[in-house]
């Protein structure tokens, strides 16, 4: 019981300051008759119930205001970010079919999870966190988030003691050396000027052993996506990944959506990528493992020193 909260009769202010010691002393009086310290014992007893009762009660309203106030703000903020922020939780706002392309990447990751220590890096609203936890067995979820809009929501909406969400920045993550097992940015590389020191970044906090899941669009052309600053092609991310991992796995990932072009008039799923079907692909989702530290080039980018 919280000390210092108090409740008001007409007698005046009773804390639980003071019903705790008062019921010790009646507890450690030795020279009370049995049948009074007993009487006393159960009247405390029944009081201490009584003021739990009453503190909760005078607590829920002003609880659940609180709680309004926090998912109105949550709301209107992800409604005014919409174009660039998806909680695929809320289909409410967001189409479905896109809803669940997004969620499938985070469900195909909790293959991989099972007792990790899990860091999703370009977290957004948080929701593949979520996934990750409830779905993926893992031990504990980080989600780094550039924006402390996204944060604020992640953490108020997926927020708990085994899922938290830090301001953060790809290119500096903060944490240690070796810390995650597994290390998954979805959709990310495509917005960063240097995707080198990036992947560096991924590679540097996962352990050795661990695995790294990225996906990145399929050639969709900057043009149409102003937030993205170059293309990827099958053998552009495998490049630039391969740099810092041996990469184990590759898959075509597509949406279903009728009439995207992006989609290449393809079912939704995930499929393992070949040379005959790579073209088709919306997203490519690749797995990679980190088996060595990478070494300086001539050119000053980093290479793996055995792939």
């Amino acid at each position: 019981m919280a000390r210092g909260v108090s409740i008001r009769s007409g007698c005046g202010h009773v804390s639980a300051a003071v019903i705790e010691p008062l019921g010790k002393k009646i507890q450690k009086n030795k020279r009370l008759p049995l049948v009074l310290h007993n009487c006393l014992a159960q009247i405390m007893s029944l009081f201490n119930k009584i003021f739990i009762k009453v503190r909760n009660v005078w607590h829920r309203p002003v609880l659940q205001k609180l709680e309004a106030m926090a998912s109105s703000s949550d709301d209107v903020w992800l409604r005014a970010n919409a174009q660039e922020r998806m909680d695929a939780g809320r289909t409410d706002i967001f189409d479905s079919v896109r809803a669940e392309f997004h969620s499938a990447r985070y469900r195909f990751a909790t293959n991989y999870t099972r007792e990790a220590n899990v860091l999703d890096v370009a977290s957004g609203t948080g929701y593949g966190a979520d996934i990750l936890y409830r779905e993926g067995e893992v031990k504990l979820v980080y989600g780094v988030e550039f924006d402390p809009g996204a944060v604020r929501y992640s953490t108020n909406r997926y927020g708990s003691g085994k899922v938290r969400f830090l301001n953060g920045d790809i290119m500096n993550l903060p944490f240690r050396e070796g810390m995650f097992d597994v290390v998954t940015s979805f959709e990310t590389l495509e917005h960063i000027e240097d995707d080198l020191r990036a992947l560096s970044e991924l590679h540097r906090v996962l352990r050795v052993g661990g695995i790294c899941i990225v996906s990145t669009p399929n050639n969709w052309g900057c043009e149409d996506h102003p937030y993205h600053v170059r293309d990827y092609t099958y053998e552009s991310a495998c490049e630039r990944i391969g740099r810092f991992f041996r990469i184990t796995e590759a898959y075509n990932q597509n949406s279903g959506s009728a009439g995207r072009v992006e989609n290449h008039q393809q079912a939704a799923g995930m499929r393992l990528t070949t040379d005959e079907n790579r073209y088709l692909s919306e997203c490519f989702v690749i797995v990679a493992r980190k088996e060595n530290i990478p070494v300086a080039c001539q050119d000053g980018s980093l290479r793996s020193s055995t792939i």
